[in-house]
């Protein structure tokens, strides 16, 4: 299921990159071209790893740099918020796949551990057999490890969005709330330093929000209340609220037009592909009837399996299409009109599915 929080750290990473990067790698910090924007390789990213296998936070930043000659450094940030035994070689599949897509740009690898194990942080991925071997090793970062003195970095923003965090681990820990509650108000008054804009505070507040609904409701409003009190957002944070519901309807719809496809598409290319050789192999025999029977009936099945393959793909994406349409249904979240749109069929294609499952129930 869908997390804002994933969305959030995305936006962070995106928005301030060169905070994160002054923090993790303050030597390619220190040479980057400033004169040169960072540009982030979100297409590549879906061509290296594809979409349907995607369940986390992860870019590619391009960071042009001057070391006496002018280059270009790929760094592959990734957010690793659960166990998972595949994770190392999904990190090296990264890797490879970047390297072959760009040979010429030096590429480094950053993972923020932002899980409650304090056994799990790999760091290494090594594939040995018969005299070959490889290891690759990539930078990591565990937050449970450090405290909040640990985090904070004088003058730069990104070190709050990592206290915030770990805040946030300690959810699951009983006895916390008001360490918790201290912590975030002393967040609040670091946030004042830095003068900023409404507009530009948002990612901020956005992600100490969306970090505090564990909490008891009366420190919840005690937080609110801190940060109308302390920065004066009062009418930021009713915006706030309604931008973090829409952003929560956004992420469900994405995942259950996902999730529809996935369940549908198998289904519907297995019907499709069947329907298709039978009417391929019978025109198939019918032709072998005027032009010599084995003959016609190799023809059919090599065209009874091309058309197989043609029907399966079609009926697969209607299939999935359709799957998708009526989770959104049955989650009661979404109008009729939201969810026509985010498949992009028509109103009446909709209320065809939903009058159809209400038939069958």
């Amino acid at each position: 299921m869908p997390h804002s929080q994933d969305k959030l750290w995305k936006y962070l990473l995106l928005h301030h990159f060169e905070y994160a990067l002054s923090y993790f790698f303050p030597s390619l910090a220190r040479l980057r071209d400033p004169q040169q924007p960072i540009t982030f390789l979100m297409q590549e990213l879906f061509s290296v790893m594809p979409y349907q296998n995607r369940k986390y936070v992860d870019i590619v930043a391009q960071v042009p740099i001057i070391d006496g000659t002018q280059q270009l450094v790929l760094i592959h940030v990734e957010i690793q918020s659960y166990e998972d035994k595949y994770f190392p070689q999904r990190m090296f599949t990264y890797f490879y796949r970047l390297r072959d897509k760009y040979p010429k740009h030096n590429i480094t690898a950053l993972v923020i551990f932002t899980d409650d194990n304090f056994n799990y942080c790999p760091s290494q991925y090594v594939y040995s057999f018969e005299g070959t071997r490889i290891v690759y090793e990539y930078n990591t970062f565990k937050l449970l490890e450090k405290s909040m003195e640990e985090l904070y970095l004088e003058g730069n923003p990104f070190s709050v969005v990592l206290q915030v965090a770990r805040v946030a681990i300690e959810r699951r820990r009983e006895g916390l709330q008001e360490w918790k509650l201290g912590w975030i108000k002393k967040i609040i008054q670091e946030l004042k330093k830095w003068e900023w804009e409404a507009e530009e505070l948002r990612s901020f507040l956005y992600f100490i929000v969306e970090n505090i609904k564990d909490m008891k409701p009366e420190y919840q409003e005690e937080i609110v209340q801190e940060i109308n009190d302390t920065l004066n957002l009062k009418e930021e944070l009713e915006k706030l609220e309604k931008e973090i519901v829409e952003l929560l309807k956004q992420e469900y719809q994405e995942y259950y037009k996902e999730q529809g496809y996935k369940e549908g598409f198998k289904k519907g290319f297995e019907d499709g592909l069947r329907e298709g050789i039978e009417k391929g192999i019978e025109q198939g025999i019918e032709k072998g009837i005027e032009k010599g029977i084995e003959k016609g009936i190799e023809q059919g099945i090599e065209k009874g399996i091309e058309k197989g393959i043609e029907k399966g793909i079609e009926k697969g994406i209607e299939r999935g299409i359709q799957r998708g349409i009526l989770n959104m249904l049955k989650a009661g979240k979404y109008s009729e009109q939201e969810i026509a749109h985010t498949f992009e069929v028509s109103l009446e294609y909709v209320r065809q599915i939903k009058e159809n499952y209400q038939s069958q129930t």
